[in-house]
């Protein structure tokens, strides 16, 4: 069980909850789900949980959560631009092995591609899923 506030505020804060919850997104959602960790919760996990549930209260806001959700979108994406173009700089030096016939670096670039494309679907599938995050966020206005 989570035993402090100092796990428990950036999960609530930011769109994640502990594992076996569901999502929530706005302050009111994880002001629930915050109350309803205290009611099962044991008397050593419950203070750090009332801790939070305080600070949520006293600080959380939708229009912050959005704003961190977007730049989190933002970032993403940044991070899947960059990606690709990694993926790209490793083709042309695919085809440059190619062309001299250079099994071993042809392998080599095979396998980094292969790598970087697997990094990408990740990045890809995260980048959906804050975006569902500043979706919901938005509908809470």
């Amino acid at each position: 069980m989570i035993k402090s506030a100092k796990i428990v505020l950036p999960l609530f804060f930011f769109g994640y909850v502990a594992a076996g919850h569901a999502a929530a997104f706005d302050c009111e959602a994880k002001r629930i789900e915050v109350e309803n960790l205290i009611e099962k919760a044991t008397d050593e996990d419950s203070a750090g949980l009332h801790t939070a549930l305080q600070e949520l209260r006293a600080h959380c806001s939708n229009n912050e959560l959005l704003m961190h959700a977007q730049k989190k979108v933002e970032k993403l994406q940044r991070k899947i631009d960059d990606k690709q173009s990694d993926i790209e700089e490793v083709k042309a030096d695919l085809q440059e092995s190619q062309a001299k016939s250079d099994t071993a670096k042809v392998a080599k670039y095979t396998r980094k591609i292969s790598e970087k494309q697997a990094d990408l679907e990740e990045l890809t599938a995260e980048l959906k899923e804050q975006q569902e995050i500043v979706d919901a966020l938005k509908n809470t206005k």
